[in-house]
């Protein structure tokens, strides 16, 4: 049985395996994505999550780099809406932030 690891189970999965991965945290909001981001420093991706969705640039799903904060709530709100009208139905666990710099 094939199965497929996305996202933070991937990066935790490679972790744990000795890698050096990029710290990636999920929000469930755009104040914990603003909190995250300014604990793990600018810039910053952010990366809708979601069992339902293998390749997010194709539902416009990430943007990097976010600068500050102001771009971190916009850009938090742009992937939950992109999501959102790519996907009805579907599920989205949050969006990822995550370490670029």
């Amino acid at each position: 049985m094939e199965r497929l690891l996305l996202g933070l189970d991937a990066l935790n999965l490679l972790e744990q395996e000795g890698f050096s991965v990029l710290k990636s945290l999920l929000a469930k909001d755009e104040n914990e994505a603003t909190t995250i981001a300014s604990e793990i420093g600018f810039p910053v991706a952010l990366k809708v999550s979601s069992p339902d969705v293998i390749h997010k640039t194709e539902i416009g799903g990430v943007k990097a780099p976010v600068n500050d904060e102001d771009e971190v709530r916009k850009a938090f709100r742009e992937l939950v809406q992109n999501f959102a009208s790519h996907n009805p139905g579907k599920r989205l666990d949050g969006i990822i932030v995550q370490c670029i710099g």
